[in-house]
């Protein structure tokens, strides 16, 4: 906890996570449309009003109505594609074609929307093609779409509801079957907000389900979500916000419940600092465990922060850290108490090139219950570095080029879960 106050202190804190053009813009919308959270590298755009598409930044009626076809090319080295560790026993019993490989990935997809006096709805679809050049028993299809609809009524209540559909080859690092295993993940949600000026509301909820094609199990996780924000003439907001999470099948059900304040708020022009702070519970049923698992029941605090520097309007700057508890029950694994710390810098010298580089380190101290499947290991500790470099060009405006560079480690007290990983990129995309 000594470490947390020194980071909290120093406002040099972060949220773990894997979006990329991430950094706010600087201006009364921050707030609106997700500080620290947009969409540029992994949905790639290629007008403004296109970020509005996918993660709505902009009113509907700004949109231009109709459908946008794209296609693209992504050539991949992936050095390390099973995450096979670099020292110690394989987990893998069966040989494999090479450690490395080539993938080649083309895909075809396309973003319809139409909107009207305050309402909308949006669909967006792609299907890739992905080829391995020596582990060919990976190649595979994967999908994805995503359904949007926009509410208003008036000028103070509005909302979302929507569906999306994933399917995609699993992550060796983290659910240990080395074979083909395509996960899908289907979600529905919806929110609404009341915004009364200086005060705003918003509830919202989402059910996920989450299969193997190995099994035939499937994974469900449930939540909710609500806060009230109250924001003042200078443009800071502060918070409360209520979560609660369910997960259940196989593993044991359990429910958490978090509770937080938080605080949004410029720094003059140049600065912009987001901080949370709260409590969480996560319990385990008794009705449907035996009486051991109650022992792995976590309660503490948990927070997270994050400021952002704009010394100049292409120039931007994000520190942050975090303390937050994980469940990834769709990899069968035990959750855990994760401590992180990121850096990333972004710059767009022109409106056709933006650069990023992004630094972080997460370690991840593990609690239990032992997961479902006997052959995966069972970690106490792990410590993850990530260091990664992007460049999206628009060479034309229905062209893109984005190149990206990920260097990955992991290292661990369960010797067969420690890997080092180099991952390098080059995407290609035209619209019509």
């Amino acid at each position: 906890m000594r470490r947390a106050g020194r980071l909290l202190l120093a406002i040099a804190l972060l949220i773990s996570g894997s979006a990329r053009a991430d950094l706010p813009e600087f201006d009364e919308a921050t707030f609106e449309h997700g500080l620290f959270h947009t969409n540029s590298f992994n949905w790639v755009d290629f007008d403004n009003y296109d970020v509005a598409k996918s993660f709505p930044a902009l009113h509907p009626d700004e949109v231009p109505n109709g459908v946008t076809p794209y296609v693209q090319e992504r050539f991949v080295h992936d050095n390390n594609v099973y995450r096979l560790p670099a020292h110690g026993p394989s987990p893998i019993r069966v040989p494999v074609a090479s450690r490395g490989d080539n993938i080649n990935t083309i895909t075809a997809g396309f973003d319809g929307f139409m909107g009207a006096s305050g309402q909308s709805l949006e669909l967006l679809a792609h299907v890739d093609q992905n080829r391995f050049s020596r582990n060919d028993n990976l190649n595979n299809t994967s999908a994805g779409a995503r359904l949007l609809g926009n509410w208003e009524i008036g000028s103070a209540l509005s909302g979302q509801v929507g569906a999306s559909y994933d399917r995609q080859l699993n992550d060796f690092a983290n659910y240990q079957v080395y074979t083909k295993d395509l996960v899908r993940a289907q979600s529905v949600f919806s929110s609404a907000r009341l915004d009364l000026g200086s005060w705003i509301f918003d509830v919202s909820g989402r059910g996920t389900e989450i299969s193997h094609s190995t099994d035939n199990l499937k994974y469900r996780n449930d939540g909710a979500r609500a806060s009230a924000a109250y924001r003042t003439p200078g443009g800071t907001y502060f918070s409360v916000v209520y979560q609660y999470t369910n997960g259940r099948t196989p593993l044991p059900q359990f429910t958490e419940n978090t509770l937080s304040l938080q605080v949004d708020a410029p720094l003059g022009r140049r600065f912009r600092f987001h901080v949370a702070g709260g409590y969480l519970q996560h319990d385990y049923s008794q009705a449907t465990v035996p009486v051991r698992v109650a022992n792995y029941n976590f309660s503490g605090g948990v927070w997270n922060a994050q400021l952002a520097w704009q010394p100049r309007e292409p120039l931007q700057f994000l520190v942050a850290g975090s303390r937050e508890v994980h469940a990834y029950i769709d990899a069968q694994s035990q959750y855990f108490v994760s401590e992180a710390a990121r850096a990333a810098a972004s710059w767009a010298p022109t409106g056709k090139l933006t650069m990023e580089l992004e630094y972080i380190r997460e370690d991840q101290h593990f609690i239990g219950p032992a997961p479902t499947v006997i052959s995966l290991s069972l970690p106490e500790h792990n410590v993850i570095y990530s260091r990664q470099a992007n460049l999206a060009w628009s060479i034309s405006r229905p062209v893109q080029l984005v190149l990206s560079y990920r260097f990955l480690t992991r290292g661990s007290n369960a010797a067969v879960l420690a890997f080092d990983d180099s991952f390098v990129s080059a995407s290609l995309r035209a619209r019509f």
